[in-house]
């Protein structure tokens, strides 16, 4: 009877425990009180963009070749002494510049909706017709799709594509619904078009259904080697001591959660090759009077011309490296889906039927699982874990604790020496999947490592002064290294495999301590 009586009670007691760590989870993550769970993604998403951006093409300068941007700026107002906006005049010269200079397509971020005084849209067909000759894609912005705002008026109409910046979840979307059908945005109506033209061994023919969920755009931070000769570029060698990926990684990361260090002003610097549209005819800073302008520069690259005028508001904030102007964002989704292809990173992906993404699926999963672990009587983890392996006795709890959070630490800054933007051919995946799983193998045994210190005490249980001193000085920092320990193969194994917004660790990291306070609630009472 005492039996089945216990039986009852443990499994009353597991029942309050689950339905209690659910409904947890449910105000977290929906009902979001104070806005807990919004402000964790936006923390975190900013964290990991910012030590994601030192690594983005690292591994060659290939990353820089596909894409340039020429920009209307201050000093291009002064070169043709106008006011913005600008004559269509004005923008004609400058298109048929790019056009002479035979780049691999044209996108006009700039919309152009009616006649003015004086001019019309028809004087644009010499440009249209000339870029047709030459088979060089050229497109111009219609806008956003708000609900009533019509196509551009002819000759543009056949050339217009979508430029929009951000959709509801600050995602790149690739494809923008106009009515019943849907219209290729900015970027990927540069890239589809080329794909199947001048780039189509470099990305394949482009297919809809692999292009569907919008893009998450990955920033850099290295310049193009050809910026040089555009613009001032710090001397300091982005190798050099202080300026190394990991050591960029380590500044911004601290940054993007502390006021107190800045990026340093030369960490934040255009990744594309960015030129004035008055800089066309310029020739080559520290170059001689024979050497070809600036506009050759463009030859084979798909051209983004916009606005960089801070007065316009053509910008978005971006994290780490503060506002940036609109075009330059096009460019730079264009260069994800060159480097990355249909690998590109994307939000995951609803569920139908239900207000859950995969991504809060998997992050339940994962929630669920560490749940039913921790729920596991300490006795039972401390017998089955030392008896898989002999304990370290003389070390101090506190540094074997801090040990996995500094090997967890260190394994994933070494994942990111590895350049994953060639991840689609299986001669290169395969090192990094080897190497992912390795990882993901060491970091077991580190976490099996800290559960079976954080439970030795239990194993002698006569020594009360002992147990209380070890529960003391481990269970924090114990709950904490298993969790980065997780976090560093989660994210891991989300660089490779899934490629979804890394915007939900930190936010698992509250749950998890949630988890760990509520599992030491239920044992008291």
């Amino acid at each position: 009877m005492k039996k089945s009586s216990a039986k009852r009670s443990a499994l009353k007691g597991n029942i309050v425990y689950f339905v209690g760590i659910i409904i947890f989870w449910v105000l977290f993550k929906f009902l979001d009180p104070l806005g807990i769970e919004t402000a964790t993604k936006q923390s975190s998403a900013a964290f990991f963009d910012a030590i994601e951006a030192p690594f983005y093409g690292i591994s060659s300068t290939e990353t820089h070749k596909h894409v340039a941007v020429v920009t209307i700026n201050d000093h291009t107002l002064e070169y043709f002494d106008e006011s913005f906006p600008f004559n269509y005049k004005t923008h004609i010269i400058i298109l048929q510049k790019i056009l002479a200079a035979h780049p691999a397509a044209i996108y006009v971020d700039l919309r152009m909706m009616r006649e003015r005084s004086g001019e019309e849209l028809s004087s644009f067909a010499p440009v249209i017709q000339e870029a047709e000759r030459l088979k060089i894609p050229l497109f111009f912005a219609r806008g956003s799709a708000v609900e009533g705002q019509p196509d551009l008026p002819e000759p543009l109409r056949p050339h217009q594509a979508f430029s929009v910046i951000r959709n509801a979840e600050n995602l790149y979307p690739l494809w923008i619904k106009d009515g019943q059908t849907e219209v290729p945005n900015a970027a990927f109506a540069v890239y589809e078009s080329l794909c199947k033209t001048k780039y189509y061994s470099a990305c394949g023919q482009s297919i809809h259904k692999n292009f569907e969920k919008p893009l998450l755009v990955r920033w850099g931070l290295k310049p193009d080697p050809d910026q040089a000769l555009v613009s001032f570029v710090p001397e300091a060698n982005f190798f050099s001591l202080g300026s190394t990926p990991i050591v960029l990684a380590l500044k911004r990361g601290v940054s993007s959660f502390s006021k107190v260090l800045r990026p340093d002003k030369n960490e934040a610097q255009f990744y594309p090759l960015v030129m004035g549209a008055e800089q066309l005819e310029f020739r080559g800073r520290n170059t001689n009077e024979q050497s070809p302008p600036l506009a050759n520069l463009l030859k084979d690259r798909a051209v983004f011309y916009g606005v960089d005028i801070l007065d316009q508001h053509d910008d978005t904030p971006i994290a780490g490296l503060g506002l940036m102007p609109n075009v330059i964002t096009h460019a730079m989704a264009f260069d994800n889906l060159m480097t990355y292809n249909t690998h590109y990173f994307h939000e995951s992906g609803e569920i139908e039927g239900l207000p859950l993404d995969n991504a809060e699926i998997f992050e339940f999963l994962i929630w669920f699982v560490l749940a039913t672990i921790i729920r596991i009587p300490k006795y039972k983890r401390a017998e089955f874990l030392n008896a898989r392996g002999k304990s370290i006795e003389k070390s101090h709890p506190k540094l074997k604790t801090l040990w996995p959070v500094l090997a967890a630490f260190t394994l994933t800054a070494i994942f990111f020496v590895f350049d994953l933007s060639q991840r689609e051919k299986i001669i290169t995946a395969i090192p990094y999947l080897f190497c992912a799983y390795i990882l993901f193998f060491v970091l077991i045994i580190i976490s099996i490592y800290i559960l079976r210190n954080y439970n030795k005490c239990l194993i002698n249980r006569k020594d009360n002064n002992t147990l209380e001193k070890s529960e003391e000085n481990m269970t924090p920092l114990s709950h904490l290294g298993v969790l980065l320990a997780l976090a560093a193969v989660g994210f891991v194994f989300n660089e490779l495999i899934t490629r979804w917004p890394n915007s939900d660790w930190i936010g698992l990291l509250l749950m998890w301590l949630a988890l760990a306070e509520w599992n030491e609630w239920r044992e008291e009472i």
